[in-house]
């Protein structure tokens, strides 16, 4: 399974920690592995039964962890997923199994 790291833990991360599982439940090889949080006072804590951390503990704690994007705001987005890549992720397009795309 590859162990993904959601960047944010609050409504959209939750959503996407939801789109994850659906995909793993197709055989997708994917597991929610964290939320990454920047505040301190969610690391640390539990969120749907997956850990919160910071960045650095998420990044030791998972090797090979990808992360994905749970930040709405386009501006903080950009910021936090640059930082993500500064300290080495790599990143996962998570797309559910059953979109359905034109030609």
């Amino acid at each position: 399974m590859k162990p993904i790291g959601i960047y944010g833990a609050s409504g959209f991360g939750r959503e996407v920690a939801w789109l994850i599982e659906e995909c793993a439940k197709t055989g997708v090889p994917y597991k929610t592995a964290c939320f990454i949080d920047d505040n301190p006072t969610k690391c640390g804590k539990i969120l749907n039964g997956i850990p919160i951390m910071a960045l650095e503990q998420a990044v030791k704690t998972y090797p090979g962890l990808a992360v994905v994007s749970g930040i709405g705001n386009p501006r903080l987005r950009e910021q936090l997923m640059s930082r993500a890549a500064e300290m080495g992720s790599s990143f996962e397009a998570i797309v559910h199994p059953r979109v359905e795309r034109s030609r």
